[in-house]
């Protein structure tokens, strides 16, 4: 199934009771949901770690899902005014403007783009995209797929679970596509709860020199995937933010 045709059936994307964090992204490098659910069988990857068990901040501390504060974050694709919100969330979650000077070079060179954001009483405080990803097989062969980054939040609200709906909501909705994997370089205590595995267990390598458990893959199409092994590339834009 297309994917904009998915993110159209499912228009509002989500609207999430959310209770215990995310982190505000991950390293630079590239770095309601519908009416319906994603096919059980692709699906089960993606939720099978996160519902109900405690949430581990990358360097802090466990928070369980009925603890905490809680707020009602929409979450929904990207709209055409949303765009200098989008880098303010990039800019000051990470610290820094490579992620959104990036963005913004791929928001006008790639059509492939899935971009998401988390919006609470109107304002925008978080921000997902998947990029195209290539998959450079030892056999010669390429294999198509998207690459998670960056996922960013406003310092004042991470730590409610935004940076987690925001996953959910773009993986449940890669589930329903033909897309077999997605790769993610970031936290190794916080990805694997969405079903993301150490990529060199699959035989999967990243283009840049990074901690083998830093770099993650979530397969979606075990068939289409199996045997397959590699050098994950993102597009060249990411370049940049190495």
């Amino acid at each position: 199934m297309v994917l904009s045709s998915v993110l159209s059936r499912w228009e509002p994307l989500y609207l999430a009771t959310v209770a215990s964090g995310g982190p505000p992204g991950h390293p630079a490098t590239p770095a309601g949901i519908g009416e319906s659910p994603p096919s059980p069988a692709r699906a089960s990857l993606i939720m099978r770690r996160s519902g109900g068990a405690p949430e581990t901040e990358p360097g802090g501390s466990h928070r369980n899902l009925q603890e905490g504060t809680r707020s009602v974050a929409q979450i929904r694709r990207e709209q055409p005014e949303d765009v200098l919100s989008i880098r303010e969330v990039n800019d000051r979650a990470f610290g820094r403007g490579s992620e959104g000077a990036v963005i913004e070079i791929l928001r006008g060179a790639c059509e492939s783009l899935i971009s998401l954001v988390a919006v609470v009483d109107g304002r925008l405080v978080g921000h997902i995209l998947f990029s195209p990803v290539e998959l450079e097989a030892d056999d010669g062969t390429t294999v198509r797929g998207l690459g998670l980054a960056p996922l960013a939040v406003l310092p004042e609200w991470q730590m409610q679970g935004i940076g987690t709906e925001l996953a959910r909501a773009g993986l449940a909705a890669i589930a329903e596509t033909t897309c077999p994997f997605v790769v993610v370089l970031g936290h190794s205590g916080y990805y694997p709860r969405f079903g993301f595995e150490k990529a060199s267990s699959h035989g999967i390598r990243c283009q840049w020199h990074v901690a083998e458990e830093a770099f993650m893959v979530l397969v979606l199409d075990v068939e289409a995937m199996r045997g397959v092994s590699g050098v994950a590339r993102y597009r060249a834009e990411w370049d940049a933010a190495t």
